[in-house]
């Protein structure tokens, strides 16, 4: 699905899911339509507590979601991603 109709879809789950407080909504999309990162940033700020991806789109398949660049997306928006680049240059 598109980015957009992704977040609507997590958006309501959030808000339908009657013990939602004792989970953790975890998503995993792919890049391989090139909106991997649109939809992963709409998910969180959708309700998503978590993306699963991995550093600079490298796993076990392609088109896995760059938490490098989802992380800077969201940061410019002003939503803390919680992730540290400190040791960065050494990964």
């Amino acid at each position: 699905s598109t980015p957009n109709v992704y977040a609507d879809q997590i958006e309501y789950f959030c808000r339908h899911f009657s013990r939602r407080a004792d989970v953790c909504i975890s998503v995993h999309p792919h890049n391989d339509r090139g909106t991997g990162v649109a939809s992963a940033e709409l998910a969180v700020m959708a309700g998503a507590d978590r993306v699963e991806g991995c550093l600079f789109g490298n796993g076990e398949r392609t088109g896995n979601v760059c938490l490098v660049t989802l992380a800077m997306n969201l940061y410019s928006q002003g939503v803390d991603p919680r992730l540290s680049f400190s040791e960065m240059n050494r990964v």
